[in-house]
């Protein structure tokens, strides 16, 4: 896929990881010639120490931009805590009700983007804007292929579609993005969302989100809806996030890749033949189903 002149806006959510902050930035302001505006979002402490490691991933946050001399920068910073969830939606619904056409990529501090996630971003997003059955563009593949190469050793990744929203670096339209916490499920519903997902939407803070995830809601949205994602066939992010240092899950390498792409990829755009990849979706659904109670949201029920 050749370079494009097509930029987006970030979304940048940061909180107290000064390390995985500065990873991430460093790798997403290497692509910076796709990227028109940064919104960064920091949520408020919950304690002195929240304060002083926000203070640090801050100062580090400042020092990156000084030195890539990015300077379109808009900083939310909010005067009480909010959690995740709710700083996450309350920015891309303000976003959607300001920014009528301006397409929006979000990353949090722990999902580095790879080489070629900003072409692979602004190129779909472009692409799809005017498709109101594709809801989402998301750069994380849960069960990838094996990575190959051309005859000049460049990685080729592909893309398809799937209904399985992933939060781990994905993008949206303004004028299609609507979140609204659920006040109901019918049990029909739950016929249609996958039982990965579906055992916790059952819970009923899921739903209203009491509970610090907003995730599920945009899955149960997508796979009620008929509205799907575009995705790469390999992950074009580096969850870094599971070191025991994230709000939802405790050490894991489950989702660790054991090959990332370390160079700029050639991306294969198709141009009708886009479409669910059926054997990789009930491969991902067994992965999940298998793991994903093991390691997410482990830390709020252990509170509880």
């Amino acid at each position: 896929m050749k370079k494009e002149n097509f930029k987006v806006n970030v979304l940048f959510f940061i909180f107290n990881r000064p390390v995985h902050t500065e990873t991430t930035l460093n790798e997403l302001l290497k692509q910076k010639d796709y990227i028109n505006q940064l919104f960064i979002n920091v949520d408020y402490p919950c304690n002195k120490e929240d304060k002083m490691l926000q203070d640090k991933t801050i100062f580090a946050v400042n020092k990156i931009l000084k030195r890539e001399n990015f300077e379109n920068v808009v900083w939310k910073k909010h005067s009480s805590k909010q959690g995740l969830a709710k700083s996450i939606v309350g920015l891309t619904n303000h976003y959607a009700a300001q920014y009528k056409n301006l397409s929006a990529v979000v990353i949090e501090d722990d999902c580095v983007p790879l080489p070629g996630f900003m072409n692979y971003m602004s190129y779909y997003l472009d692409k799809f804007k005017n498709d109101n059955s594709v809801y989402t563009v998301c750069g994380y593949q849960y069960k990838e292929d094996k990575i190959i190469t051309d005859i000049n050793n460049k990685p080729i990744v592909d893309v398809e579609k799937t209904e399985r929203f992933n939060p781990w670096g994905w993008g949206f339209w303004p004028n299609k993005w609507k979140f609204e916490w659920i006040k109901s499920i019918p049990e029909e519903e739950f016929l249609k969302i996958p039982p990965s997902v579906s055992e916790f939407l059952k819970i009923k803070e899921f739903q209203t989100g009491e509970i610090d995830v907003w995730s599920t809601t945009v899955i149960h949205k997508q796979y009620t809806q008929g509205l799907q994602t575009i995705i790469p066939n390999i992950s074009l992010i580096e969850n870094i996030g599971f070191d025991g240092t994230g709000v939802h899950s405790e050490v894991t390498n489950v989702f660790t890749k054991d090959d990332i792409i370390k160079t700029d990829p050639i991306i294969i755009k198709r141009n009708s033949d886009i479409s669910i990849n059926k054997s990789r979706e009930i491969e991902t659904e067994k992965f999940l189903y298998d793991n994903l109670g093991k390691v997410m949201f482990n830390k709020k029920q252990k509170q509880k």
